[in-house]
């Protein structure tokens, strides 16, 4: 069996959401055997928040075989899902990520501990912050892992496309399919929508969370 690595960052500002997200994914850890790391603050103040997350997944890459990164604004649905399961769906890849109707999300990814993964990191991280946007809102490092993999083949084939029937996000179409995680899409939604959101899907779960999305969204 693979070791995993459950990693996620967020500051004062999205703490709010991150709480809950947090607690959930520490139980769900703690079910599976899986680590947990959470930082509750940036790790470099001159970095964007989205930009810490290439830091973090830098300075914890080593410490498990597999380091599964996962955004303050998400919950984990289905607690019975292991990580393994997306493993088992590689066929050579370094990285699985998430996606949604325009492709690669970087909201939730898993990335093996290589040398090749070590170095896309760092490249990330180099040409990132200097990168020109490609429009007026930049999405920041998703902007960046979507324009190297699609100029560089190389690296596009070392990364598997999680479908949005195991991460979805409010523009996944519902069924009765439980996912393993809903991305909430905080750039995109009020905190104070995703906390109503979350909370109906903790206490009424999957289907009552279906019915209420797209009013609470």
């Amino acid at each position: 069996m693979s070791t995993f690595n459950f990693l996620m960052l967020y500051d004062q500002k999205m703490a709010s959401i991150g709480d809950t997200s947090a607690r959930v994914a520490r139980q769900y850890c703690k079910r599976h055997g899986y680590r947990f790391t959470c930082h509750r603050e940036v790790l470099d103040p001159g970095l964007h928040p989205a930009w810490n997350k290439i830091v973090a997944l830098r300075r914890h890459l080593g410490e498990s075989e597999w380091t599964f990164w996962c955004d303050a604004d998400t919950l984990i649905c289905d607690p019975a899902f292991t990580m393994d399961r997306i493993v088992e769906q590689l066929s050579g890849e370094d990285i699985a990520i998430s996606t949604d109707k325009k492709g690669m999300c970087s909201g939730l990814l898993l990335i093996r501990n290589t040398a090749w993964s070590a170095r896309y990191l760092e490249t990330l991280l180099f040409l990132g912050p200097h990168y020109p946007p490609a429009r007026p809102k930049p999405l920041h490092e998703q902007e960046t892992m979507n324009r190297i993999a699609t100029s560089f083949p190389a690296v596009g084939n070392r990364i598997m496309l999680i479908p949005e029937s195991v991460i979805s996000n409010p523009r996944t179409p519902c069924t009765d399919e439980v996912p393993f995680i809903m991305h909430y899409w905080s750039s995109a939604h009020t905190q104070s929508s995703i906390i109503q959101c979350m909370s109906e899907m903790q206490e009424g779960g999957w289907s009552q969370k279906c019915m209420n999305l797209k009013k609470l969204l």
